[in-house]
């Protein structure tokens, strides 16, 4: 594979370079630095991280926190902590890293990568009764032989997620069984909000996430593409645990085996204003639980059906209809195609003339949706069912003609960034007229067209699928008349 370092060393031009191993404390950064040893900060001390900061490490190498890390990226300019040499297979070039016990609670990670990194349990960020906050990071291509390829919980931990995304990470064990690719806790109560768990995979159970004796909560996120090739197959599973997912989009995941989406097991279970769509197994499955509590939600094109289990009464049995007056159960659930935008393209947000527009429940429903947007949208409706609220924001039955206007032409910050293969990018213009979107390296030379001809007055987004591209920074240029703009993009492979 590409030595990620040399790539590095070009992009960084006020970068400061240092071999680092041992205790750390007080700042560093920003700049490239070779990780040579196992680095840990102590349980009294504090570790600032700047914006621009990168860790190279090498193989087999840990990264422990017992005190406080802060490492504070920015939007343009993240922190970064990855191998040398990127690798699926073991010895890991580093053991990701470890928040131990509560001295530890106070870190906080902003706008960060975590690339790269293996263990025999827990992949990229691995949590002992501690309860760090992320936000805006990127956990991605972390693996682990059991449980956990992207982020491991355990102890009493409750770590926060907000605007994060973990993504192809594996749970893929060759001597045991590996569980919950994207996340795994225990004993634990970890809060997702803002939060995307996508295309991670487990050789035995829960692609997405596994949880054990936990308390669960799941606020406007995405999760799709996950899957798993054992018997227990799945997406989301949940033994004994207390769970609330709201306003979430769970689409479009698999089990070789065909077996469930969600399966729950425990004491209490609520889901609200949620999408499952469009898997290859059952929709749900429920197990036990005195306290359920399933509405207002959309199940649909799920491979074998709804639900199975422990079915309570009523639930999935058209027998009313609601606020927009289409057949539902008695718990407000529809049964209707959500109409994604573009699913195909990791679009998840709804068309104009999708049923879950209007048809949620106000009660309980956070503020805004995943993008940022209010909800609900228009204010005085009831909100959208799904992690997007529509962005027309026009009732149902609106007049659909009329477009969407921007308030000013805009080349919006892509998302994610870093990224590893493809990023989103959305512009916005004020009138019609020639519009020119191109990618160019860091030498400012040419590499490919997003798009070129006349558009309408809109918003717009555009995916760019990199994969033919060697890790470093890029830059997006938009041209439209006399605006121009240019945003700066950061590949990680």
């Amino acid at each position: 594979m590409k030595v990620l370092a040399s790539v590095l060393l070009l992009a960084c031009t006020q970068a400061s370079f240092g071999q680092l191993s041992g205790p750390l404390s007080g700042t560093l950064g920003p700049g490239v630095y070779d990780i040579v040893g196992d680095i840990w900060v102590n349980a009294s001390d504090t570790l600032r991280l700047m914006p621009g900061t990168i860790f190279l490490f090498g193989e087999g190498l840990l990264f422990d926190i017992y005190g406080t890390l802060l490492a504070e990226g920015t939007e343009s300019d993240s922190v970064i902590f990855t191998a040398v040499e990127d690798t699926t297979y073991w010895p890991s070039p580093w053991r990701g890293v470890t928040f131990y016990g509560p001295s530890s609670s106070g870190s906080w990670l902003a706008y960060c990568s975590l690339t790269y990194a293996g263990n025999w349990s827990g992949g990229g960020v691995r949590c002992f009764a501690s309860s760090p906050i992320f936000s805006h990071c990127i956990i991605s291509q972390n693996w682990t032989y059991s449980n956990g390829g992207g982020v491991y919980c355990d102890s009493s931990s409750s770590p926060t997620f907000n605007d994060c995304d973990i993504r192809e990470n594996s749970a893929a064990g060759e001597w045991s069984c590996g569980s919950g690719g994207g996340v795994y806790c225990s004993q634990s109560s970890p809060t997702f909000i803002n939060y995307s768990i996508c295309d991670n995979g487990a050789t035995w159970s829960s692609g997405g996430a596994e949880c054990l004796e936990s308390s669960v909560t799941f606020t406007n996120c995405l999760i799709s593409g996950n899957a798993s090739e054992a018997a227990q197959g799945g997406v989301l599973s949940f033994y004994d645990c207390s769970v609330s997912i709201i306003n979430c989009t769970i689409s479009d995941n698999g089990s070789y085996r065909a077996d469930e989406t969600i399966a729950y097991g425990g004491p209490s279970l609520a889901i609200t204003n949620s999408i499952v769509a469009f898997s290859t197994g059952l929709g749900m499955v429920l197990w036990t639980g005195p306290e359920i509590e399933i509405s207002h939600c959309d199940f649909f094109g799920n491979g074998t059906g709804a639900f199975g289990g422990e079915v309570p009464a009523g639930l999935g049995m058209l027998v009313t209809t609601n606020a927009n007056g289409d057949s539902c159960d008695v718990y407000q659930n529809i049964f209707s195609d959500p109409m994604f935008l573009n699913a195909r393209a990791g679009d998840y947000h709804l068309m104009d003339t999708s049923r879950c527009i209007g048809a949620g429940d106000s009660v309980g429903a956070p503020a805004t949706d995943m993008d940022g947007n209010p909800r609900p949208n228009p204010p005085g409706t009831n909100p959208d069912i799904g992690a997007y609220e529509n962005e027309r924001g026009v009732p149902l039955y609106a007049d659909f003609s009329l477009p969407y206007l921007p308030g000013a032409c805009a080349l919006h910050p892509n998302w994610p960034n870093p990224f590893n293969s493809t990023t989103m990018i959305r512009y916005d213009l004020t009138q019609a007229g020639q519009v020119r979107l191109t990618i160019c390296n860091l030498l400012g030379q040419k590499i490919q067209t997003l798009t070129s001809g006349k558009h309408s007055a809109s918003s717009y987004v555009v995916a760019w699928d990199a994969r033919e591209w060697p890790s470093g920074i890029y830059f997006c240029r938009m041209e439209a008349g006399g605006f121009a703009e240019v945003r700066k993009l950061v590949l990680v492979r």
